[in-house]
Order: C-alpha cells, then sequence, then structure tokens
C-alpha cells in the first residue's frame, strides 16, 4: 500500500470504531496496513484494554506466590505492568516472611543449590530468595578465585 498522510476524517474514524472493530478491520475500511494502524492508535492514545476475566482472577489467585510477574504475564499473555496492576487490585501479595529457620537453609545450602531451588525449597520465589540472599551478605564462591581473594 501507498504512504499517505493521515486526515482528520481518518483519525476521526479510528476514534469512533477502535473499541469495536479490530485493527485489521479497520486498516481495510480505510486503505491501510495494519501495522500502520496499530501505529496511529497508539500516536493518538487510542489503547483498547482488555477487561480482565474471571479465569484470569482465579489463575492469578491460584498461582501469584509461585510464579513471578514475568511467568504470569507469558501464561495470560498480558504485560506485566498490568499483571502487577491487577494482583494490587485484587489483594494478592507475594509477603514472605523469613525466619531464623530459612536463614540457616540458605547459608548451608548456597554453595550446592541454585537460587531457583532454594526459592523451591522455601515455596517463595527466585527474586525473594535473590534479595534475601543479598540482604544476608551471601554469594557463592567464584571457582576460579581462591576463596582469600573472593573476600576482597
Amino acid at each position: 500500500m501507498k504512504r499517505r498522510r493521515w486526515t482528520f476524517e481518518d483519525d476521526e474514524a479510528l476514534r469512533r470504531h477502535h473499541a469495536r472493530r479490530s485493527n485489521a478491520e479497520l486498516a481495510e475500511i480505510l486503505g491501510r496496513s495494519t501495522m500502520a494502524v496499530a501505529f496511529r492508535l497508539n500516536q493518538l492514545g487510542l489503547i483498547r484494554r482488555r477487561r480482565w476475566t474471571q479465569e484470569e482472577d482465579e489463575y492469578l489467585a491460584r498461582h501469584h506466590r509461585h510464579q513471578d510477574n514475568a511467568a504470569l504475564r507469558r501464561k495470560l499473555r498480558r504485560s506485566e505492568r498490568a499483571v502487577a496492576q491487577r494482583l494490587s487490585q485484587l489483594g494478592l501479595r507475594r509477603a514472605f516472611t523469613w525466619t531464623p529457620e530459612h536463614d540457616v537453609y540458605l547459608r548451608e545450602h548456597l554453595a550446592q543449590f541454585s537460587n531457583k531451588r532454594l526459592a523451591a525449597d522455601l515455596d517463595t520465589t527466585d527474586e525473594v530468595a535473590a534479595h534475601r540472599l543479598h540482604a544476608l551478605g551471601l554469594r557463592r564462591p567464584r571457582p576460579d578465585v581462591p576463596e582469600d581473594r573472593a573476600r576482597q
């Protein structure tokens, strides 16, 4: 398709119909490519927001403690920001209370297990485990550096 400027009438048609029609339908009506329509809708700030379904909310409730927002995003085909906002709206938190026993476990198993394994064993997320390791000042020894040099 040949490139041409967007007219006031084109923009008005997008404003009138963007909520009820797909980009492909709008492209056909306006004689534009689907990508051109998507780009113009974005320029005009005409964003379609997909409503959250009950099934999606139930999925979040079941899985938010064991999956990070990136994993939830991929499964639900949403943005990470949308997932974070919805978790907040639903009052779903990933509060994990660290105990001295958890800290002992981290210290004893840090060298042999990955953060993912440590998190799974403690029933939390990789990010929470990594944050706690950092807060405790725990680091895995680097195999290529002698122990006394690694501390410097």
